[in-house]
């Protein structure tokens, strides 16, 4: 049944979802760019891998050229260095310098429809608050410094891996972790009395209606968190440490 104002006009429904069109376009790119791969076949797939996605050790090498031949070196004693001297040669990585835009490229690459799907999923869930925060220009930005620093985690720990990095797996983390933040706000401050500290606190966008609201309760003891206490309202609560 339709619902009518005093003046007789139709009261206007809220929208199941309010994404932000920056997130939009975003998930539709992430989406168009696997699709086309897809539909171009391995060869494209492979190409664009070459050229977009991030290899570590293809940095490496660019930095320092006589890792190189360590790897070259061992390859008649060693499988693994076989194996990484093959990838070498099918990725080319040789050619082309350092490719130091692949460092935030390879989050538009997936290598599945399972993949990119996860990935957009957590992309929906995670950036409305940031976009709605940020706006969509800086909402970018941070998309892509999250990326960057994933690629360069990765490279830290793998240096030598000539195995391609692809997906938005790091930006959506960091986008996640930023949500918990800006998601999560206090409601008033803090009130303590000897070792009992308590705290109320909301949870939705900073726009928006509160999603859930509730209250903190922390025991202390010698200037530590004996028990946290975490009460909905409603009725539910959880016990986070004791």
């Amino acid at each position: 049944m339709t619902d009518f104002g005093p003046a007789g006009a139709s009261r206007a429904r809220e929208p199941i979802f309010s994404i932000p069109a920056v997130v939009v376009v975003l998930v539709g790119l992430l989406l168009a760019t696997h699709g086309g791969l897809t539909y171009f076949g391995a060869a494209a797939q492979d190409a664009a891998f070459r050229d977009w996605a991030f290899i570590p050790g293809r940095l490496t090498i660019s930095l320092w050229p006589s890792r190189l031949g360590e790897v070259l070196a061992r390859i008649n004693d060693s499988r693994a260095a076989l194996e990484q001297a093959m990838l070498i040669r099918h990725f080319n990585v040789l050619n082309g310098g350092a490719k130091v835009w692949t460092l935030a490229t390879y989050a538009l690459l997936h290598g599945s429809w399972a993949h990119v799907g996860v990935n957009c999923i957590w992309l929906v869930a995670f950036g409305p608050p940031i976009a709605r925060r940020f706006g969509a220009l800086r909402f970018l930005l941070f998309f892509g410094t999250t990326a960057v620093a994933g690629a360069l985690a990765h490279w830290a720990l793998s240096p030598m891996d000539f195995s391609p990095l692809i997906g938005a797996s790091a930006a959506d983390s960091g986008l996640m972790a930023a949500a918990a933040r800006f998601v999560f706000q206090p409601s008033g401050l803090a009130v303590a009395h000897h070792d009992l500290a308590c705290q109320r606190w909301r949870f939705g966008p900073p726009d928006a209606c509160d999603a859930i609201t509730g209250i903190d309760v922390a025991i202390f003891e010698k200037g530590f968190i004996k028990a946290l206490y975490v009460f909905v309202d409603g009725g539910a609560y959880a016990s986070l440490a004791r």
